[in-house]
């Protein structure tokens, strides 16, 4: 229909602006939502036209006018499945505030259509822009209850998780819309600073229960985890608004668990480690003299030094991290649940919740005496603290770690106590190779109460960790190896103060101190794959982290790139797919991470009550 031509005959048989005149403007806009030609621009035309003569008329006929167009809505609200895909809902939604039907800040009651309106647009116009105005213009609206007894969140949710299941079942892209969708609603809602909703007890469990049974289902390791962080995220705001009464709760409410799933101990109780009688004897066994050194009490080694002078006066540092790929596989459920845990969590009281089971710590940890599997990373530092980058060498080793010992002894004692004769030699090397280290690297001292003995020896591991993972980082973006990095971000406020300042020629230690202490003003950090990202807290250099892959699954995920794309251990045509994963597993693990936080902070809550 030509509505331009409809207007043009209205104005010849009625003069413009009066009442006779305005009814058949509003005749033929009703005549055309009816029939509907998705000429959405030309009843546009029409609504203008209504506008304009309401703006100009008296009181008595702006309420004439309204009376006729609030039988627009309903018309509207029929036809929701043909128009609101084509018409312009946020220009009628504009319109009819203009045409005083609906007024911001105006409380909404549940009973009559203007709310019915509001809602019609949230369910069935998908666009978030026009929803974000609704909910600043109608806050009220947030916390509404329907006739039926439901709120809108609830409405909301159940909508959200009708989407879900379905999207489970057959991966429909329409579902997927509704559900992307419908979250960016849920999280508006729950998160307006009006939104004063509890959800109720029932509401609470089902939600969180099919969110976790998401997770659970779809987080593998080569399993499609395209939404898992958002999942995630969507999570996290959700167990924000809920109570959390009980540690069982906690657990599910943030997919953190104590107990392992039956598959992840079938496969430890019963000794399932496929590689490990192959890898002894494909890899070299080292000979040098390893040492462990760990706090009092640690029941999960997985780190080793060895450290020798060589012939051009310059030190090898050798450090030697325990290798669960080398037992399981990449596949192994003991993998995957790794990669949904993420990180081992310390609460106050009460025993760590690791990523791995203890039983599978007990024959992968680095035990003193005792072959074990590691990737070996072997650094050559001159007497300045620079590390030779060329030199670097990585190397798939069997170990034998020859003492173990604790932070609680100073370096004398370490030497007075071992039977081995080349420990003096080993522990004299590593002092020399952390005092280099500690000129030269732009990090900071631990802020501790350790003894100057006890500092010593903590002090040989922490600069000799931070050395690896710093030119593991180089290593790996120089080389353009897909690889997982640990970054940063900026605050404006600290940057020009730390454009100035090269880390590297600091003249004294406590300059290098406050720059690190600048530094720390950053951003929180976070896992990302692009190289480019760099480590500000750290003087703004590329960083990883591949020291304790029994505790952290960031660790084991750098472990996973470097099977995959430095020892060639997944065939050409997987590569892509491997690099895909190693992306969609950093996103989830940033936002995993926030779950944590809340577990924790939950915990302490619950135990101080």
């Amino acid at each position: 229909m030509d509505y331009s031509e409809v207007l043009n005959t209205i104005n010849e048989d009625y003069t413009k602006g009066t009442s006779r005149w305005i009814n058949n403007v509003i005749k033929e806009f009703r005549k055309g939502i009816i029939k509907f030609d998705r000429d959405s621009l030309g009843l546009s035309l029409l609504l203008d036209e209504i506008i304009i003569y309401r703006r100009q008329a008296s009181k008595k006929e702006r309420k004439a006018v309204d009376k006729k167009m609030r039988g627009v809505i309903s018309k509207i609200e029929s036809l929701a499945d043909e128009i609101h895909d084509s018409l312009e809902l946020d220009r009628i939604y504009n319109a009819f505030k203009e045409l005083g039907l609906i007024q911001s800040k105006k409380k909404v009651k549940d009973s009559n259509q203007i709310n019915r309106f509001l809602k019609f647009i949230i369910f069935n116009s998908k666009d978030i822009n026009t929803i974000k105005r609704i909910i600043v213009d109608y806050p009220d609206i947030i916390n509404s209850i329907s006739e039926d007894g439901i709120g809108l969140i609830s409405k909301i949710t159940k909508k959200f998780l009708f989407n879900l299941s379905n999207f489970m079942v057959d991966k429909n892209i329409k579902h997927r819309n509704n559900l992307l969708f419908y979250s960016e609603v849920l999280k508006m809602l729950l998160l307006s600073e009006d939104s004063k909703y509890e959800y109720t007890e029932e509401l609470e469990n089902e939600a969180l229960e099919v969110l976790s049974d998401f997770l659970r289902e779809n987080d593998g390791y080569y399993g499609n985890s395209e939404f898992t962080f958002w999942i995630t995220d969507l999570l996290d705001t959700i167990t924000k608004r809920a109570i959390i009464k009980t540690e069982t709760a906690l657990e599910r409410s943030t997919d953190i668990h104590r107990e392992f799933p039956g598959n992840v101990m079938f496969v430890v109780k019963n000794g399932l480690f496929t590689k490990y009688e192959e890898e002894l004897e494909k890899r070299d066994h080292n000979d040098e003299h390893i040492i462990t050194i760990d706090c009092v009490g640690a029941r999960v080694l997985d780190d080793g030094l060895s450290a020798k002078r060589l012939d051009n006066g310059h030190y090898l540092l050798g450090v030697h991290i325990a290798d669960p790929l080398g037992y399981v596989g990449f596949h192994s459920p003991l993998i995957q649940e790794a990669y949904k845990r993420t990180s081992t969590i310390y609460t106050s009281s009460g025993k760590p919740i690791h990523i791995f089971p203890d039983e599978f710590y007990a024959k992968v940890g680095l035990s003193p005496n005792s072959n074990n599997l590691a990737i070996s990373y072997y650094l050559e530092i001159d007497e300045l603290g620079n590390i030779y980058l060329d030199h670097f060498v990585i190397k798939k080793e069997v170990i034998n770690v020859r003492d173990r010992f604790t932070f609680n002894k100073g370096l004398d004692e370490i030497v007075a106590s071992s039977f081995d004769p080349r420990i003096e030699d080993t522990v004299e090397n590593l002092y020399k190779i952390s005092e280099i280290l500690k000129k030269k690297l732009p990090i900071a001292p631990k802020d501790d109460l350790l003894t100057p003995g006890e500092r010593e020896s903590s002090e040989l591991v922490q600069y000799s960790m931070f050395a690896l993972n710093m030119t593991m980082a180089n290593y790996a973006a120089r080389h353009k190896i897909p690889f997982l990095f640990i970054a940063n971000g900026q605050k404006a406020e600290y940057f020009d103060q730390l454009q100035e300042i090269n880390p590297l020629q600091l003249p004294d230690r406590d300059t290098k101190c406050l720059y690190t202490q600048l530094c720390h003003n950053r951003g929180k950090s976070f896992y990302t794959t692009d190289s480019k990202q760099l480590h500000h807290s750290l003087g703004g250099i590329p960083y990883t982290r591949v020291t304790s892959p029994l505790l952290l699954f960031g660790d084991t995920l750098a472990s996973i790139a470097l099977h995959a794309f430095y020892f060639g251990e997944v065939e050409p045509e997987d590569l892509q797919k491997v690099e895909e994963d190693m992306f969609k597993m950093a996103k989830y693990m940033n936002h995993k991470v926030k779950s944590i936080g809340f577990y924790e902070r939950g915990w302490s809550k619950l135990n101080e009550d």
